[in-house]
């Protein structure tokens, strides 16, 4: 075994393609010099060999060796770490103490790739990206022994940095956006101080959601598609299902945590945005307290999303003209026809809520005009307001259509459509029922009239 090692090691010291240079480094640089490169080339190969087979626990004490002495040797000592440590913690000792060790080596791994980040990166194929590794990490904190707090604060910080990057390629994983939006509600379920923040999290976490199942529409193949979609479409339905048996975002008390503050900070247009933003998406966008927040947020700064809230206000006061001029200011004060198509369907959206599906349909097809690329969206909302309007057959065939125009809504069209399906079953037992009923009636009705003629 040593022999086959050895031999390994001459070759892995040998191959510049394993160890390509990288900037102003020399390859010695990463796995030192005489004996240690020696030390660290062999205890490379031999981790590796044992990692490969998934035998962790040989595995650990070389790998141990190459993590602590040449960290910037090869990207395997981070990927196969990661895998060694998790083995390590759930099957290498049962001896609490030890796990915690463990545990603690564990988020060594994942920091110390970020640590040397630009070198690892420098000659790998495979780039860390360091907000996608830190919810990495924040997942494997909550999993493998760290308390709830810590991870959901990882995961804050990770997601800040994810959304602050400028690399298209950072994302939160599927896995992990649902593990932390879990720790958030238990959050909001220990402590209704969190429901606000708790709010938050759902509308960010369903906007990466959003945009991810979005994504998966410019992939080149259907493998990359599908990829997407099976990671970040249950997720996102996940996250919907939680929330709605949540309850805080029941209107009532929407209104207790910004009732008073609207009027707080009114003359703050950072936190009326806020305010607007979760109102409507919680679909609480029909009261006093959004009205004053997008009337008192116009008066600052005309902005759409203002915009948008006044037109609504005057639509519940029955003034159709006036909302429909601010409905037009919301879609003018977009900067470009992609946002205007966006802002439209928003509009649709609301008018649709509010009952008024033929001004629903007439924004549909505005945005549609303006940014194509979510006629899947605006179709799978005319297949919602057909189902509204007991429109069955319709609402079937828009939520097929939405499917084939987004791959994205294939889940979301699916499950209402078997939702109208069961919806038109029932109605047909009720109206079964019925007839039967009405048909036993007219023959009792008719055999006594019989009876009873004189």
């Amino acid at each position: 075994m040593k022999v086959k090692m050895l031999v390994a090691a001459i070759a892995v010291m040998t191959s510049t393609s394993a160890f390509a240079q990288y900037a102003g480094t020399q390859l010695v640089d990463r796995v030192g010099h005489g004996q240690d490169s020696i030390d660290c080339l062999t205890n490379l190969s031999t981790f590796g060999e044992y990692a490969k087979s998934k035998n962790y626990r040989d595995a650990y004490e070389p790998w141990k060796f190459c993590f602590e002495h040449c960290p910037v040797a090869q990207l395997g000592i981070y990927t196969h770490g990661v895998n060694i440590m998790h083995w390590m913690i759930t099957e290498g000792t049962t001896d609490s103490a030890k796990k915690k060790e463990y545990f603690d080596l564990l988020m060594k791994v994942y920091d110390q790739r970020i640590q040397y980040m630009n070198e690892l990166n420098s000659f790998n194929k495979t780039k860390t990206l360091k907000g996608t590794y830190l919810c990495r990490k924040a997942y494997d904190c909550s999993e493998y022994g760290g308390d709830s707090e810590t991870a959901y604060n990882m995961f804050r910080e990770a997601m800040a940095v994810v959304a602050a990057s400028e690399d298209e390629n950072e994302e939160v994983p599927g896995y992990a956006l649902n593990r932390y939006f879990n720790l958030s509600y238990d959050k909001f379920k220990a402590d209704s101080n969190h429901r606000e923040q708790f709010i938050k999290d759902y509308m960010e976490s369903k906007d990466i959601c959003d945009r991810m199942l979005q994504k998966a529409n410019e992939q080149t193949t259907e493998a990359k598609k599908q990829a997407i979609i099976d990671q970040y479409d249950p997720t996102g339905y996940n996250i919907e299902i939680t929330f709605a048996e949540s309850k805080a975002a029941d209107e009532e008390e929407l209104l207790k945590i910004f009732g008073p503050k609207v009027e707080e900070n009114k003359t703050n247009l950072e936190y009326l945005k806020s305010v607007l933003s979760i109102m409507q998406g919680n679909n609480c966008d029909d009261n006093d307290v959004y009205y004053k927040a997008a009337e008192y947020a116009y008066a600052i700064e005309p902005s759409y999303e203002s915009a948008m809230g006044t037109g609504q206000k005057y639509y519940k006061e029955g003034k159709s003209s006036e909302s429909v001029t601010y409905f037009k200011k919301a879609i003018e004060l977009c900067p470009n026809d992609k946002q205007k198509g966006n802002i439209a369907y928003k509009i649709a959206a609301a008018q649709a809520k509010a009952g008024n599906s033929t001004a629903a349909f007439d924004f549909i097809n505005q945005a549609k005009g303006y940014n194509p690329s979510i006629a899947g969206r605006c179709t799978f909302l005319s297949a919602q307001i057909y189902a509204m309007n007991k429109d069955y057959a319709k609402g079937i065939a828009a939520c097929d259509e939405a499917a084939e125009q987004d791959a994205a809504l294939q889940g979301a069209a699916g499950r209402l459509k078997e939702n109208i399906k069961k919806v038109q079953a029932r109605n047909a037992e009720i109206n079964a029922y019925n007839a039967a009923q009405a048909a036993a009636k007219a023959k009792k009705d008719k055999e006594d009239a019989f009876w009873n003629a004189k």
